[in-house]
């Protein structure tokens, strides 16, 4: 639900999901601002194989919480990050 309106990816059963990133958002940039906010995620890159196209997307894990409160609390603030106005990440310098 924290995510809907959003790409993303995860298996029946898995404890992983992978989030697309809307522009103007990169990985690094968005796992920095995540980190910031005290909320840890993984980019693709990390689990990239040779040496392709990597996609802006994040892997964000769900299995490691104490309990789900902390679990909702980093989804509302990756929701949050996603709902920011970033016109500053897509200014042209």
């Amino acid at each position: 639900q924290k995510l809907d309106g959003h790409a993303f990816n995860a298996l029946a059963g898995s404890l992983h999901v992978w989030l697309q990133l809307p522009a103007p958002w990169r990985a690094a940039q968005f796992v920095s601002a995540a980190q910031q906010n005290g909320v840890a995620v993984a980019p693709a890159e990390t689990f990239a194989v040779g040496r392709g196209d990597i996609p802006h997307a994040i892997r964000i894990c769900l299995g490691t919480p104490r309990d789900t409160a902390i679990l909702v609390e980093g989804l509302d603030i990756l929701a949050d990050l996603l709902a920011e106005n970033n016109a500053s990440l897509s200014m042209i310098v």
